[in-house]
């Protein structure tokens, strides 16, 4: 399926949504981090790599409490809780 911002380099687990995650945290006026939890939870079933896909969602949540709302050291706890695999 095609999408708006000109279809998909390397892979197809995104072309099967109209809109890509790019085009969607765009509209959504999504920080960095908050797009990668976006394009990691969509995938994460589609592309053979769920368990990891989801760690660097978990990873992403923890890096944009880290950054945007002040919660120090969250990132790091979070990647020793991941067994650091993400």
């Amino acid at each position: 399926m095609a999408s708006e911002a000109g279809g998909q380099i390397g892979g197809t687990h995104y072309s099967r949504w109209h809109h890509q995650p790019v085009a969607v945290a765009q509209e959504w006026g999504l920080s960095g981090p908050l797009y990668s939890v976006l394009k990691y939870i969509a995938r994460h079933p589609h592309k053979g790599t769920a368990v990891k896909d989801l760690k660097k969602a978990c990873h992403f949540v923890a890096l944009e409490l880290e950054h945007a709302h002040g919660i120090q050291g969250i990132a790091e706890r979070v990647a020793e809780a991941l067994d650091g695999n993400v």
